[in-house]
């Protein structure tokens, strides 16, 4: 169990981190950790999961990773994808 002081410096960390903006969390991960911002709302914390890549019938980019979830690439996002379209393991689909 937890002490008071030890369980208040718990809750000042979860609460610092809960603060972050998205690009300083981008900032302070590890470098050889590869993150994406791919919409306002989503975040690929490891691109070595993305599985392919690929526009649909619309034109909108869409990323699907292992687990075989599919994330729309927003607009604003797209120049984010040259970090994931470089890498060689990824099939990439048009």
């Amino acid at each position: 169990m937890l002490s008071r002081t030890e369980a208040a410096k718990r809750k000042q960390r979860q609460a610092a981190i809960g603060r972050l903006t998205i690009p300083r969390l981008l900032d302070s991960t590890d470098p050889d950790v590869s993150i994406v911002y791919v919409a306002r709302q989503r975040i690929l914390v490891n691109t070595t999961l993305v599985k392919d890549l690929r526009r649909d019938n619309t034109g909108t980019y869409v990323l699907r990773t292992t687990d075989g979830r599919e994330h729309p690439v927003g607009r604003a996002y797209k120049d984010n994808l040259k970090v994931i379209a470089s890498m060689p393991k990824i099939s990439r689909s048009q």
